[in-house]
Order: structure tokens, then sequence, then C-alpha cells
């Protein structure tokens, strides 16, 4: 197997394992999209994302500008009880990213590193936050670890069981 094989084959176990997050499945049961290309299954992910959330987008956005009427801490006390990490992490990529970076300081870690792993917004909703300050970095990485998140930001091992009535989905 060559470099490039390599790197094709860790990139399509990286879509299949973002996919089968997506999906709120286990990745063997997507085990038969292992021939498909990266590339090809991150614009069938990217599709998807689009169709199951392009239905409630117009809600997503109602959140985001109502949140800037609030306080950081009531956003964020609303997006860990009411929301759950997968409708914390949409309403995130519609925020502005320093109201973003405000309502992350007053969430927990923990729930926090749940919803980075549910973070893969759309390109819309994409925005630079290379200069956003992260709040104490060390807890978010601890708390990341522990959920599979290794240092370089990929993720280990199969995608968290949810509980029964945690969180939207």
């Amino acid at each position: 197997m060559s470099t490039g094989d390599g790197r094709h084959a860790l990139a399509a176990r990286a879509e299949l394992l973002k996919l089968a997050r997506l999906l709120n499945r286990d990745p063997d049961q997507l085990s038969y999209l292992e021939v498909v290309a990266a590339d090809d299954l991150k614009a069938f992910r990217e599709q998807l994302t689009e169709v199951l959330f392009a239905s409630s987008s117009k809600t997503l956005i109602r959140l985001a500008v109502a949140s800037k009427l609030l306080p950081t801490g009531v956003v964020a006390t609303i997006a860990q009880r009411a929301f759950g990490p997968l409708l914390a992490a949409r309403v995130a990529g519609l925020l502005d990213p320093g109201r973003a970076v405000d309502v992350a300081a007053k969430l927990p870690p923990d729930f926090l590193a749940d919803v980075a792993i549910e973070l893969d917004p759309p390109p819309r909703q994409q925005g630079d936050h290379r200069d956003s300050p992260v709040p104490d970095p060390r807890s978010h990485a601890r708390a990341g670890g522990a959920r599979g998140i290794r240092d370089d930001g990929s993720l280990r091992g199969p995608p968290p069981r949810r509980l029964a009535g945690r969180g939207a989905r």
C-alpha cells in the first residue's frame, strides 16, 4: 500500500465516522461504504446534513437571533438543559464567533466537549474562528480526551451512545 493509498483510506474512514455520528449509527453499520472515495463520502455527508437541517434552518436562525437578547449565562443554561449537544452545535454555527465564545465560557467542559463532537457546520455557517479566544483550554482538552477526541481534533472509537430523551434529534 502506497502512502497515498494510506491517506485515502484514513480520509475515507474519517468521513465514515462523521457520517455515522450524523446518523447516530455505529460505524460498522456503514462498512459497506468503505469502497467509496473520501471526497464522495464528504460530498454525501454535506448533502445529507443540508437535507436533515434545511427544514429547521429558519427555526435555528430565530434561536440564534433570540440568543442575542438574553444574557450569555441564560443562553448557556438553555443550551445545556433544553437543547442538548446536537442542537446547541447547530445554533452555535449560526452565532457570531465572539458571542459563541462568550456562551462557551459559561458551559461546563463536559457538555462543551459533547457539543464539539457534533460541530460540523455546513459551509454557509463556517466562520473564521482562529482569532477567537478559547476559555480554559486545558479543562476542555481533558474533557475532549475523555470523549475520544485526540489533541489534533480527530475522533477515536465509535460515536457515543445517546440516552433516550437526552438532547434533541
